[in-house]
C-alpha cells in the first residue's frame, strides 16, 4: 500500500465556488454507489491517471459527501498518484518515514509477515502535526486474495450519535496529540470547511489528553 496525504487547509477552491457557466463538461460516465449508510462510496467509470477538470470536480464533490471513495482497477504509477493528490492541494510529508520512488510525500505501508502493524489502531493520520493531513490517498499495490481490509469510521456519525449533553460538553474542549516527537493541540469538535458538517477529532493513535486536564483525568472520556 502506498499513501500520500494533504495538509489541512491545503484544499483548493471547490466546484461550488465556480460559476455554473465556467464549469467544464465531463467527458466520462462516472457513477457513484454508496457502500454504507454513513460512510463510503465506490466510484466507477473513471481513470485517476487521466481526469478532466469536470470529472475531478465530480470526484471532489463525491468525497465531501461520502468521506471515503473506492476506485477499483486503477493501474497508476507514483507520478500519477502524486498528480491526483496535487489536484486537491499541497502534499504532506510524513515526519517519521522515508519516501518512495524518490518522492518524500509518498509513504509505503507494508505488513507482509507481521502479526500486527502500527496502523492497526483507530487513528486520523498524523494528527500530532500542527497541519495534519486533511485527505489521504491510498494506492493498493499488492493485496492478499482475502482479508486485509482497511477499515474506516465516520467521525461525523460518531458525533451525531452522542447525546446533546455530551456534545455540549465536548464543544469547547481541545485535545493534545503527540507522536513522532511532535505535539499539537486541536479542537475536539471540528467543522469541515467544504460541507459545514461537524465531526469528532480525537483518536487513540495520537490523542494524549485534553488541554488543561491531566492524562488520568482525560482517559475515561477518551475511552468512552
Amino acid at each position: 500500500m502506498k499513501a500520500l496525504s494533504l495538509p489541512q487547509n491545503g484544499t483548493p477552491p471547490t466546484p461550488k465556488e465556480r460559476p455554473a457557466s465556467s464549469r467544464a463538461v465531463s467527458t466520462c460516465s462516472m457513477e457513484v454507489s454508496a457502500l454504507t449508510g454513513n460512510i463510503g462510496a465506490e466510484v466507477s467509470g473513471v481513470h485517476l491517471g487521466n481526469l478532466d477538470d469536470a470529472t475531478f470536480a465530480d470526484i471532489a464533490r463525491a468525497l465531501w459527501t461520502h468521506q471515503v471513495l473506492v476506485f477499483r482497477g486503477q493501474d497508476i504509477d507514483s507520478e500519477q498518484h502524486r498528480a491526483f493528490g496535487c489536484r486537491f492541494g499541497e502534499l504532506h510529508v510524513h515526519p517519521a518515514a522515508s519516501g518512495v520512488d524518490g518522492h518524500p510525500d509518498i509513504l509505503l505501508i507494508r505488513n507482509e509477515g507481521k502479526e500486527k502493524t502500527i496502523t492497526e489502531v483507530w487513528h486520523s493520520d498524523v494528527s500530532c502535526d500542527e497541519r495534519p493531513p486533511s485527505i489521504s490517498v491510498l494506492r493498493a499495490v499488492e493485496v492478499p486474495s482475502s482479508g486485509g481490509d482497511t477499515m474506516w469510521a465516520s467521525q461525523c456519525a460518531a458525533l451525531g450519535s452522542l447525546s446533546e449533553g455530551m456534545r455540549e460538553m465536548l464543544e469547547p474542549l481541545r485535545a493534545v496529540h503527540r507522536k513522532f516527537d511532535l505535539e499539537a493541540t486541536h479542537p475536539v469538535v471540528r467543522t469541515h470547511p467544504e460541507t459545514g458538517r461537524r465531526a469528532l477529532y480525537a483518536n487513540p493513535g495520537f490523542t494524549s489528553h485534553f488541554e488543561n486536564m491531566t492524562p488520568q483525568e482525560s482517559r475515561p472520556l477518551l475511552d468512552y
